[in-house]
């Protein structure tokens, strides 16, 4: 049985618990870190600084984007400082295109850094995340200008 719901993208489908009793599961149709902003700690100076840290951005398919050093963009879900620790999911439902903006503004940012220096300080990669969502006019948490 598929249902559409207006807050995420999902089918119910009905399963069998050990119970032998139906039981609603919800199954995703895209994975679990799909349209997310992503966040890695950054050794040894988010020890000290906790709040600094490493960011990237996934696709509709949850693949990791992130600007890794001067005209360097990993795109193959391998973020530079290992696995994302924290993520932030957007809601795309209001995004106007939808998955396929988002996809085509992370593609936009992606080939954006790949032609730029990196600077720890003003241009780095909470600037490349930045810059897709801006690209792709994504208003969400009370932010529309990232």
């Amino acid at each position: 049985m598929s249902t559409s719901n207006n807050h995420q993208d999902t089918t119910i489908c009905i399963g069998i618990n050990n119970n032998d009793q139906q039981q609603p599961q919800q199954q995703q149709l895209h994975p679990p870190l799909a349209f997310s902003i992503l966040w890695s700690p950054l050794p040894p100076i988010t020890w000290i600084l906790p709040f600094i840290g490493h960011m990237g951005i996934t696709t509709s398919n949850g693949t990791a984007c992130d600007f890794q050093g001067p005209f360097s963009v990993g795109d193959r879900g391998r973020m530079a400082f290992g696995r994302a620790t924290r993520a932030l999911q957007i809601n795309i439902t209001s995004l106007p295109g939808g998955a396929e903006q988002w996809d085509r503004s992370v593609i936009v940012a992606n080939n954006e850094y790949r032609n730029r220096m990196h600077n720890i300080c003003c241009d780095n990669c909470h600037s490349h995340v930045a810059y897709a969502l801006n690209d792709m006019e994504c208003r969400a948490y009370g932010i529309r200008q990232w």
